[in-house]
């Protein structure tokens, strides 16, 4: 991120850490305008810990090239439906 006379500027791709979850030096696309993220992820295995609801998985973090993944634990905010669209021939 390079700043220019008090503004920020960030390109549409760039390098970002998530320590919460233990992950350092993901590229991540940058929407201005989305209100949500969102991070790859599967093996999502819900579980309780003192009393609170948690969820355990695996993040999806590299390429095509070069793949990545980490297995994390959070506490669980919310759980979102996906509809998967139909691909367009």
């Amino acid at each position: 991120m390079k700043t220019f006379d008090q503004l920020s500027v960030i390109g549409l791709r760039e390098w970002i850490n998530l320590p919460e979850l233990g992950m350092v030096g993901l590229r991540a696309k940058i929407d201005t305008g989305a209100s949500t993220s969102t991070l790859h992820a599967s093996d999502i295995v819900p579980f309780e810990r003192d009393g609170a609801r948690w969820v355990r998985f695996t993040a999806h973090l590299g390429t095509l090239v070069q793949r990545r993944h980490a297995n994390c634990e959070a506490p669980l905010v919310t759980v979102k439906t996906i509809k998967i669209g139909r691909a367009h021939v």
